[in-house]
C-alpha cells in the first residue's frame, strides 16, 4: 500500500485510563467499498502520543466495535460477525447479506447486532438466531445494560426495546432518521439523530430536548455527565436541557474509560481529562 493510504477512525471504547480500543478503514483515495481493509488497534495515548497494537485486521468493510471484559466484537458490510472470545478470533457469516450497522456484546459470550434490513440478530456458540425480524426500516445503533434491556434505533424514528423476554417495536416519536442511543439506567435512555434529533426517556415516555438543527452521530457518558458528538459541529456536553459547546473539530465517534471522554473522526483521536482536551492525528506504519 502506498503512502497515499488514508484512515478513518470509526469507532472507539474506552479501556482503562490512558488505553482504548480502535475501529480503523484504511483505503487509498478515491474512496472503494471493495478496497477498504480495517484494522482494530489497541492505543495507549498519553501528552507524548499515540502508539498502537494490532489486534485484528481483514480486508472488508468493517463498521462498528463493542467489547465487554475480554469479548471483542465488530460487524461488517458483508454480513460478517468477528469477535474476540479472549483466546482467539472467530468469524461467522451470517444470513444478513445487507450487512450490519452495529454489534453490541451484552455478556460474553453473547453478540447482538443490528442489521441494515432492519432485524436484529443474537449470535451464541457461533451459531446466529434473528431475534427481531426486518421491519423495513435499516437500524444504526445498539445499546444497553447487559442482555435485559437493549434499545436499537434507526430510519424513519424506528426505535426497538428488548425487555429482557421479548422485543418490541415501541410507537414512533419521530420521523427522521435516529443514529445512537444510550443507556445510563433503565429508565434512563438517550436517542439521538439528525436534524436536532436529541430525547431521553424510555419505554413510551420521551422528552425532547433542544439540540439546534445539528445532526449528533455518537452518545457516551463520563462519570455521570453526558457527551454528544455532532460532527463537524464538535463536541458538546449536556447541562441540564442545554447543549454546552466543549470541542470544535470534525469528531464523529464517541468513548469514555473512568478518567477521560475520548472521541475520534477521519484521522483525529481526541480526549478531555476533565480540564482541557488534547489529541493526536493517528498514523500507522
Amino acid at each position: 500500500m502506498s503512502d497515499s493510504r488514508q484512515v478513518s477512525i470509526v469507532a472507539v471504547y474506552g479501556n482503562g485510563q490512558g488505553q482504548a480500543d480502535v475501529l480503523l478503514n484504511v483505503y487509498e483515495p478515491p474512496l472503494e467499498p471493495e478496497a477498504i481493509i480495517s484494522c482494530i488497534h489497541s492505543v495507549a495515548y498519553d501528552d507524548e502520543g499515540l502508539s498502537a497494537t494490532s489486534l485484528f485486521d481483514v480486508d472488508h468493510w468493517l463498521t462498528h466495535m463493542h467489547r465487554r471484559d475480554d469479548w471483542i466484537a465488530t460487524c461488517s458490510m458483508d454480513g460478517h460477525i468477528h469477535y474476540f472470545d479472549g483466546i482467539h478470533w472467530q468469524t461467522l457469516q451470517t444470513t444478513a447479506e445487507d450487512g450490519f450497522n452495529a454489534v453490541f456484546v451484552a455478556s460474553p459470550g453473547s453478540i447482538y447486532a443490528a442489521a441494515l434490513d432492519g432485524s436484529i440478530r443474537l449470535i451464541e456458540n457461533h451459531h446466529e438466531q434473528i431475534v427481531s425480524a426486518a421491519g423495513g426500516k435499516r437500524l444504526n445503533a445498539l445499546h444497553g445494560c447487559a442482555s435485559d434491556c437493549l434499545y436499537a434505533v434507526g430510519d424513519g424514528g424506528r426505535v426497538v426495546h428488548f425487555d429482557g423476554s421479548r422485543w418490541s417495536e415501541i410507537e414512533p416519536f419521530t420521523n427522521i432518521n435516529l443514529l445512537d442511543v444510550l443507556w445510563i439506567a433503565d429508565d434512563q435512555i438517550v436517542i439521538a439523530g439528525a436534524k436536532g434529533g436529541l430525547w431521553i426517556g424510555h419505554g413510551d415516555i420521551w422528552q425532547q430536548l433542544d439540540a439546534f438543527d445539528y445532526t449528533i452521530t455518537s452518545l457516551a457518558v463520563q462519570q455521570g455527565q453526558i457527551w454528544l458528538a455532532a460532527g463537524a459541529n464538535g463536541v458538546f456536553k449536556l447541562d441540564g436541557d442545554q447543549l454546552q459547546e466543549s470541542k470544535q473539530a470534525p469528531l464523529y465517534r464517541l468513548a469514555a474509560n473512568d478518567a477521560h471522554l475520548m472521541a475520534v473522526g477521519g484521522e483525529i483521536f481526541a480526549w478531555w481529562d476533565g480540564h482541557q482536551w488534547q489529541g493526536w492525528r493517528y498514523e500507522i506504519d
